[in-house]
Formats: structure tokens, sequence, C-alpha cells
């Protein structure tokens, strides 16, 4: 069993947060809308249509801060973790969370088998265990007795979690 201990500080979660928007592939379709609409904003004031126009401009000014909003969502949600820290156990085939608050109170436990992770991200100092498209368990290399450890890990997640892990080039 290797142990491991994450705490929640603002600049980890908005780190999270914009890992997430980075890693979200539907936003590259959302800029490309958001450009075409504000083109056809721009067709409908030369055409004379100024209702029409400002209401594409406002439709396609939506769509172009939709990353800002969605990191905005992100944050505000995180708010109420900051200082909040999980522990982890980790076994052959499941990992242990034990959830407490700022002041050290147990808040919840529970397990997850490796084989249910939705993707698993590694860079340089981090793990991000996803297990839904905006929810993750975030482990840090430096937060495991050695880098080993921290490795061992990665791989029995890898090894049970059988798809691509991906890696951040940096």
């Amino acid at each position: 069993m290797i142990k491991s201990k994450t705490v929640y500080t603002k600049e980890l979660l908005d780190e999270f947060s914009s890992f997430i928007i980075k890693k979200n592939k539907s936003l590259i379709v959302i800029y490309v809308c958001a450009a075409i609409i504000l083109a056809c904003a721009i067709a409908m004031f030369f055409l004379g249509k100024i209702v029409d126009g400002v209401l594409y401009l406002i439709i396609g000014i939506f769509f172009a801060c939709y990353g800002l909003v969605l990191k905005f969502v992100l944050s505000s949600s995180q708010k109420k973790v900051y200082g909040n820290y999980e522990e982890y156990e980790f076994y052959d085939d499941y990992m242990l969370i034990k959830t407490y608050d700022k002041s050290g109170e147990h808040l919840s436990s529970g397990t997850m088998k490796y084989e249910y992770v939705y993707k698993l991200y590694l860079n340089k100092t981090r793990a991000y265990i996803l297990i839904s498209k905006y929810n993750a368990y975030i482990l840090d290399k430096n937060n495991f007795s050695s880098e080993n450890d921290f490795n061992d890990v990665i791989n029995k997640i890898n090894y049970k979690f059988n798809k691509q892990v991906v890696k951040e080039k940096k």
C-alpha cells in the first residue's frame, strides 16, 4: 500500500481549471462558431440590418467568452473546497479516498477501482486522475514518499485503466 495526500489550495484548483479548459477540445468548435457568428454580425451591419447585426454580435460575444465563463464556473464551484484535503491509499486494484475539511474533520470515504478511471493525465509535477470530464483526483509527485512510489501508483492505474495515458509535454 502506498499513501499520499493532496491539499486543495486556490493555486492548485486554478491550475486544474486551466488544465481542464485547455484539454476541452469542444472549445475549438465553439470558438470557430463564434468567429462565424461574429462575421455574420459584421455582414448584417453592412447590409443595414442593424437589429439582426446586434443580435448576432451578442451571440458571437457570448460564444467567444465561453472559455472564460467555464473557468469562472469551475473556479466558483471549487471555492468551497479551498483548504480541504484528501488522503489516498493505493492498492493493486483500487484506491481508497478519505476527504477532510480545513479543520481536519472527516467528511467522507470511498473507493475507486482503477478500471473506472475516465482519463489519466501526467505532467512533470502532477497526475490528474479524471473520474469524469470535469472532476479529478489530483496527485502531486512531491506528496509521495519517493518518486518510485508515485511511478508505482501510475503504473498500477495504467495497468487497470487499459487506455493511453496522456503525458503533457513541457
